[in-house]
């Protein structure tokens, strides 16, 4: 077996073709119920990974989270025995976490492609490629249909079958580096897709049925009603034409030929008593809900104001992406780095303030607070801002608001103070 699978361009062949062995009694697999398989109808739509992104909910969604996750930059740092950290630019994971993943794979898109996978399908997977100290010198990206996670109940191993091109490698966990999403057994996420399943058939299915009403120009439904009776075989040859020729939201729309005196009896309603527009807008805040989004990132303004937009955005990052990032961070902790690593103070950390800048005045004030409390200093302002600093170390001091001091002295001062109102 090669040392590593060609991924991910290698894994595009036979993409759609799981060979797995079969007999995996003790795979930690999720139900079909859980995930959508190919070929699977709801409401007469069919739904699936691919069809399930080309409903404009769906694809609002898993984009404005995959792009806001992918373009907070993440680092690689160390602590010091001191408490303060700095980045540890000399080992080959921080390159792979910052700017190259792997050959041909920027950092920026793995995050969005990797994030894109756990959004529709739950999990996410990359190979280790490891060089001889052990650490991290790429993170070739695997295709979530290619990758079984299996975990064995007796041992309680978790290893992942890994098709490439038809070939089967058996990989440990210490090789593969696995994002899951919510899920309920501890090692594969939900596909969030399937458990959207109903509500992403039903914005489908209106978007077909209004798709059908425009090309058509009518709605054609209601009673058919003649005088004269109808034997059993016509009247099952007139039931079976009808109901292929104008039942279902493929046929709406479709107009009306009837023969043998037969009349047309309209009981429709018409899509504004329908309340269609209210049913597409309901169902895009329906997506949105699964998935933590605020309308106006969808670009839906219909209940965003000036004033509330930007808490609305704040309440994104901090109960939405927060949680991306954590669950991230604590993966690639456990998986792209070793117990003595994390013991020497390594960590991966994404930057969350790069994304939490504000509006001009806003980050403005904060750090002119920060410094005249002494709390950051002239080249750390600049840095922030994206900046070189200063020459000849100028920008390393320290100011402090001169009206400050610290508890001591402002104690003993209080005491002096007493002492001559004594005197």
């Amino acid at each position: 077996m090669s040392d590593t699978i060609r991924s991910p361009a290698g894994l595009l062949v036979g993409a759609f073709k799981n060979l797995f062995a079969p007999g995996a009694a003790k795979s930690a697999t999720v139900s079909s119920q859980f995930r959508l398989t190919p070929g699977m109808m709801l409401n007469g739509v069919q739904l699936n990974n691919v069809t399930a992104m080309q409903y404009s909910a769906v694809w609002a969604c898993i984009h404005v989270l995959a792009e806001t996750f992918a373009s907070c930059k993440c680092y690689l740092y160390q602590k010091m025995p001191d408490g303060s950290r700095r980045r540890a630019v000399e080992n080959p994971l921080y390159d792979v976490l910052t700017y190259v993943a792997a050959p041909n794979m920027p950092a920026y898109y793995l995050r969005e492609t990797m994030q894109y996978h756990v959004l529709s399908g739950g999990n996410a997977y990359a190979e280790k490629v490891l060089d001889s100290k052990g650490e991290v010198t790429q993170l070739n990206m695997l295709l979530p249909m290619n990758v079984l996670p299996v975990q064995d109940y007796n041992t309680g191993e978790i290893y992942y079958n890994v098709n490439d091109r038809g070939k089967l490698y058996k990989l440990p966990a210490e090789k593969i580096l696995h994002i899951p999403g919510l899920g309920y057994n501890g090692v594969i996420g939900y596909s969030p897709l399937a458990m959207a399943r109903r509500a992403i058939s039903l914005g489908m299915s209106s978007e077909e049925l209004g798709n059908k009403f425009f090309e058509n120009g009518a709605l054609a439904t209601g009673v058919l009603e003649t005088d004269k009776p109808l034997k059993e075989d016509a009247w099952q040859r007139l039931k079976e034409q009808f109901k292929a020729r104008y039942e279902g939201s493929s046929n709406a729309g479709s107009t009306m030929i009837l023969e043998g005196g037969m009349k047309f009896n309209r009981i429709s309603v018409n899509p504004e008593e329908a309340q269609f527009l209210e049913t597409r807008k309901y169902q895009t805040e329906e997506i949105a809900r699964f998935y933590r989004v605020p309308l106006h990132l969808i670009q839906n303004l219909e209940k965003s104001t000036y004033s509330n937009i930007e808490q609305q955005t704040i309440d994104f990052y901090q109960n939405t992406m927060l949680p991306w990032f954590v669950r991230w961070e604590q993966f690639m902790n456990m998986r792209c780095l070793t117990r003595q690593q994390r013991q020497e103070g390594y960590y991966c950390e994404f930057d969350m303030l790069s994304m939490l800048r504000g509006d001009n005045q806003s980050r403005a004030n904060m750090l002119h607070l920060m410094r005249q409390d002494g709390i950051i200093n002239a080249d750390e302002w600049r840095e922030r801002e994206n900046m070189n600093p200063l020459p000849d170390g100028q920008g390393k001091t320290v100011f402090i608001n001169g009206n400050m001091l610290p508890v001591e002295e402002a104690a003993k001062k209080k005491g002096a103070n007493k002492k001559c109102a004594w005197n």
